[in-house]
């Protein structure tokens, strides 16, 4: 518990106006002639029957906490600096010189945080600061975790948007940016990345590491530095390549279908059903890479296509041929696109050749990786 600080006042002298004076063990009624020059609503030590030098077998030091309006001393204490109490009579003199405890008790507010008004009430261990008190005080290891872990207390309330964002009180631009981390519990703790900031609203993103639930958010975090403490060095995206496992005969307008897979970390891809599809599992921007390779014939063009939901992108490629001697032709074509939960992508291969084309195995193949 935290000591007052005596206010020091420049040194004043007064007397008791108390008829009949007081004896030794009186706390009300203690009454000053004037208090002009004193700070009355500051707590002080006062010494009654004072002289100089001191006697100490008639003076005594009182504390109080305040002087009312009628130039009472409230909140008395007797014999204090080591003075026993005493009776005193009306008229004698009433001093405010400088005691001891002027100075250690400033010195006990200090040892306790520098609290000079007896707000310090104890100390708290709290490495994450969530705690928000005015009279508590962290431990120096609470500080030494706190600042070397690289998280700042949001100390707002946020709540569930949707799956990518989340409600912030007004402000926001202010406060966050692009770029900057979070992390939150619900029931487990979540990190994401803000990748959008409106004035009540971020946009965020876990990768298909994390994802936010219609819950209740709890102990949540921002920073602004590189690797704050338990924050993933890479967050996980959705990523699906597949291919053709056995040689294509394509027609003129050719959707090529894709009977097996490289990788696919968000079940994209069905090799049997509707198997020319990879379909999109969360919003996001994606790089897309269709590539074919087919048997040379020296007629015609070929034209690689990029198609989302069943609509032709405008992200394709197209090759002009002429009579050669080599046997392999390749197309790619590549494509950042913005896209949205159960989008489909697919490829077309075109072609203006007056017979069927292979399409050989394996090298034909259609890329969809989560960027952003």
């Amino acid at each position: 518990m935290g000591t007052n600080a005596y206010y020091l006042n420049q040194f004043i002298s007064t007397t008791l106006a108390t008829v009949g004076g007081i004896d030794d063990s009186q706390t009300t009624g203690i009454i000053l002639t004037s208090v002009t020059g004193v700070e009355t609503t500051k707590p002080g030590i006062v010494c009654l029957s004072y002289s100089d030098p001191i006697d100490t077998s008639k003076a005594e030091w009182v504390s109080y906490t305040s002087i009312s309006v009628t130039n009472e001393l409230q909140g008395v204490t007797r014999g204090a600096e080591g003075f026993s109490a005493k009776s005193h009579s009306n008229g004698v003199t009433i001093a405010f010189p400088i005691s001891e405890s002027h100075i250690n008790n400033l010195n006990d507010a200090l040892i306790i945080g520098g609290s000079a008004t007896n707000l310090a009430t104890g100390v708290i261990d709290d490495d994450t600061f969530a705690t928000a008190s005015a009279t508590t005080l962290a431990t120096s290891e609470s500080i030494k975790n706190f600042v070397g872990n690289g998280w700042t207390p949001a100390l707002e309330t946020w709540t569930y948007a949707s799956a990518t964002r989340i409600t912030v009180p007004s402000g926001a631009t202010s406060k966050y940016q692009k770029g900057d981390k979070i992390k939150l519990t619900q029931t487990t703790v979540k990190y994401f990345y803000i990748v959008g900031v409106a004035d009540t609203l971020l946009t965020i993103t876990g990768g298909s590491s994390y994802t936010l639930t219609n819950a209740t958010i709890t102990n949540n975090y921002y920073s602004k530095v590189e690797n704050p403490q338990g924050f993933p060095r890479t967050l996980a995206y959705p990523i699906c390549t597949a291919f053709t496992s056995s040689q294509l005969t394509s027609t003129t307008d050719y959707i090529v279908p894709l009977n097996n897979e490289a990788i696919d970390t968000h079940n994209m891809h069905n090799t049997s059903t509707n198997n020319s599809r990879i379909v999109i599992p969360m919003d996001g921007v994606y790089l897309i890479i269709a590539q074919a390779f087919f048997a040379h014939q020296a007629d015609g063009y070929r034209q690689l296509t990029i198609l989302v939901n069943g609509s032709d992108s405008s992200f394709s490629t197209k090759k002009e041929l002429q009579p050669s001697s080599f046997v392999t032709g390749r197309l790619q074509a590549v494509a950042n696109i913005s896209l949205t939960t159960n989008d489909y992508v697919e490829m077309k291969f075109t072609h203006n050749s007056a017979s069927s084309i292979d399409l050989f195995t394996t090298l034909t193949r259609l890329s969809v990786s989560r960027i952003g």
